[in-house]
């Protein structure tokens, strides 16, 4: 007998694309399958349109609506807590999944000692789509590989419902998918695939198309990045070790009145452009500034 897998969702205001969604979800080739909804005191007709889908597949959609807003993390936390199935698989509100995105992703699993798969998607805004990332997985990498950013996001991520032990609860404030990314990839191992499963929708309410960081401002991200996995991630060995090290390298080397790091980071920041920060060469003249203040430091101490 096929196991059951649960879609963790989690809607706020989220009426204009959730048909899409959800119906990318239905339509998906795998069975047994839930839908798990948790909406987060919707003000727009997210609520009418949920309920519709309900009468409509009323044995494979549950939903929750809560009395207060939670806010993001504790709203998944909530919704990947009421999930049934014995894999777990996230959803946003307004992106669309390929047909066979569970069976694809459950298959791998199955076929391993992994706890948690995820696979490559392509942002779009309209009718304009973007190529799907190039960067390297996680167990290519490593947990180096976390400390800017997880290539494992939420929409992308399929995991063993035993994994929950380990994840919950999420902290508040670090993205509920990158703690669960980094967790996994300290204790367990994970997965990662080329295939493109999701198309991943960029409009001006999502939370990713509006986040915009400075590099300061992303350093100190990765700094409580950092500090969170210590104190609440029960991680030893060389997990421990590796985040102590650089806990002690950002707290010591980042100065936060000029706003600017000092050379002995950027340093250490050049030694890991090929592993943790292969993101940088996305950013346009990173990389050649970091180079470039580095060897001016040099020889200038020299």
């Amino acid at each position: 007998m096929k196991k059951l897998v649960s879609v963790a969702m989690c809607t706020y205001n989220g009426a204009e694309f959730l048909d899409e969604q959800i119906k990318s979800i239905i339509d998906q080739s795998y069975r047994p399958l839930e839908l798990v909804v948790c909406d987060d005191c919707s003000t727009d007709d997210t609520r009418q349109k949920l309920e519709r889908w309900k009468s409509n597949y009323p044995d494979c959609i549950r939903l929750f609506f809560n009395e207060k807003n939670l806010g993001y993390n504790k709203n998944f936390e909530q919704a990947v807590s009421e999930c049934a199935g014995d894999y777990i698989a996230i959803a946003d509100q307004d992106d669309i999944w390929l047909p066979n995105k569970i069976e694809r992703l459950r298959e791998v699993l199955a076929a391993s000692d992994a706890m948690l798969a995820y696979s490559r998607s392509v942002n779009f805004k309209g009718h304009i789509y973007h190529p799907a990332s190039k960067r390297k997985h996680l167990e290519k990498v490593g947990l180096e590989g976390l400390v800017f950013y997880s290539p494992a996001q939420g929409h992308t991520i399929f995991f063993k419902r035993a994994l929950l032990d380990s994840i919950l609860p999420f902290p508040e404030k670090i993205s509920y998918d990158w703690w669960i990314a980094a967790i996994t990839a300290s204790r367990y191992k994970l997965i990662g695939i080329d295939d493109v499963l999701v198309y991943h929708r960029l409009h001006d309410n999502s939370a990713y198309y509006s986040l915009k960081l400075s590099r300061l401002d992303e350093l100190k991200l990765s700094l409580l990045f950092v500090d969170t996995m210590l104190e609440k991630g029960k991680i030893g060995g060389f997990a421990e070790q590796y985040f102590l090290k650089l806990r002690s390298r950002l707290n010591h080397k980042l100065d936060n009145n000029r706003g600017r790091m000092d050379v002995e980071l950027l340093s250490f920041l050049i030694a890991n452009l090929n592993s943790s920060f292969a993101w940088v060469k996305y950013k346009s003249g990173f990389r050649d500034k970091l180079s470039k203040l580095t060897i001016a430091y040099k020889i200038a101490s020299a």
